[in-house]
């Protein structure tokens, strides 16, 4: 209860419209903690009877339109695929910022091997990366999950605006 209050609070002070989560199912049981903390978070953070307050000054209800869930080490079928060509190598500097979970070789390191310190689980996640920019015909995606329909603009698309 604590940690929902918690997030609550940072819902309502930025007002994201988007909230990004772990995938629901994960190899990592904290992964699956934070994805179901986080849902209940954004769902009660549009209830005015749940009261919250920053700095003494009392917050108002909102909750956000969507949560998008992100793949870690389980696939799901994606609702859709964002192009990331242009942004990977952020992302795997984003990546490498936890240089010590992560496999680093100028980074010389006595603690046990673990799944993804290994220089195969960078591998991997730059061969996944790949495998989902082809699938839109990019050259790096990002998969993402919604258990909510989402609308297309059809003709909007296909009058060249995005």
């Amino acid at each position: 209860k604590e940690n929902t209050i918690k997030i609550i609070e940072i819902i309502r002070k930025y007002q994201p419209e988007i909230i990004f989560a772990p995938y629901i199912n994960d190899r990592h049981p904290d992964h699956i903690e934070t994805s179901m903390l986080i849902k209940r978070a954004m769902f009660f953070s549009g209830l005015p009877k749940i009261k919250t307050s920053i700095n003494s000054k009392l917050q108002k209800a909102y909750r956000p339109k969507r949560i998008f869930y992100f793949m870690q080490t389980y696939e799901f079928r994606p609702t859709f695929i964002v192009d990331i060509s242009e942004t990977f190598d952020k992302k795997m500097e984003a990546v490498f910022a936890y240089q010590t979970q992560f496999f680093n070789e100028k980074l010389k390191t006595t603690e046990p091997e673990t799944f993804i310190s290994t220089p195969e689980f960078i591998k991997f996640l730059e061969a996944r990366a790949k495998t989902f920019g082809f699938k839109i015909g990019k050259k790096f995606g990002e998969p993402f999950f919604s258990e909510e329909l989402i609308e297309l603009d059809l003709i909007n698309i296909l009058k060249g605006q995005k």
